[in-house]
């Protein structure tokens, strides 16, 4: 039983359903002879925190037996938006999206200016006096990742990496209690970043998840081929080594708790 946990990169944004790395991952592990169901709980605009309550919340229906995390960069900006009482994200929306993304080249220039309008207005605006101090303690919080300097790093910092790793701590903590024997495996959709790809490292050595890193199967393709020709959503391919990938982290993460059944 597996739960798929993630934003619209989870939900198959773009793609028809069967191109997804969610059906395709029953197929291959049907293929190696496993007998696998998969729950897609992917939202578009959500992000950790908002999927993490979900999943925590469903696991005595569910009982998952793996989670498997895509994490998004936009996901700490989703986070910001959740907990300052927003939950609809900057993902946009407006009258003739589809029509006008399958149709014209427009679309890409309407998407991103109504994103920038989107994180501006739930983003930047923060309340008078606001803190934005940043807890450095890195021997309770690991070491902080080699930030890249992009335009949605300058506002939340080191503050968003940090509350990001904290959720994932509380997450798998939670899962654990629930399933000691319980797997939790996590890629990024933005495989190339180092800073996010630090994160993920930290998280693993510290045994919360395993990171499933897609530079190893994706490394080699150019950024056409990585994201849809109308979006930076993921096309058809990634899909398919996505999938082959974590079918065969499912069973090698699955193997070993059953090899050792304490950890």
């Amino acid at each position: 039983r597996i739960l798929l946990v993630g934003d619209s990169f989870t939900f198959g944004y773009g793609v028809e359903y069967e191109e997804t790395f969610g059906a395709l991952l029953e197929q291959r592990l049907a293929a190696r002879g496993v007998r696998a169901m998969v729950f897609n709980a992917g939202v578009t605009g959500w992000g950790s925190a908002q999927q993490f309550l979900f999943a925590a919340d469903h696991f005595d229906s569910l009982r998952p037996d793996v989670i498997i995390i895509t994490f998004c960069e936009n996901d700490p900006i989703e986070d910001e938006i959740f907990l300052r009482g927003g939950a609809k994200g900057v993902l946009p929306t407006f009258p003739g999206k589809r029509w006008l993304r399958d149709h014209s080249r427009i679309y890409g220039v309407v998407y991103n200016a109504l994103s920038g309008l989107l994180y501006d207005r739930y983003v930047l605006r923060r309340k008078v006096g606001e803190s934005t101090t940043v807890r450095t303690d890195e021997t309770e919080r690991g070491p902080a990742p080699a930030v890249e300097v992009r335009p949605v790093d300058r506002f939340g910092g080191l503050e968003w990496y940090y509350r990001t790793m904290d959720l994932f701590r509380a997450f798998s903590q939670r899962y654990r209690e629930f399933n000691p024997n319980g797997c939790i495996l996590v890629q990024l959709t933005e495989f190339w970043r180092n800073d996010y790809h630090d994160v993920m490292t930290v998280l693993e050595n510290e045994g919360h998840i395993r990171f499933v890193n897609l530079r190893e199967d994706a490394g080699h393709l150019g950024p056409e081929e990585i994201s849809l020709p109308f979006d930076p959503h993921w096309a058809p391919i990634m899909h398919r080594l996505s999938a082959e990938r974590l079918a065969r982290e499912t069973l090698e993460c699955r193997r070993l708790k059953t090899a050792a059944p304490g950890l």
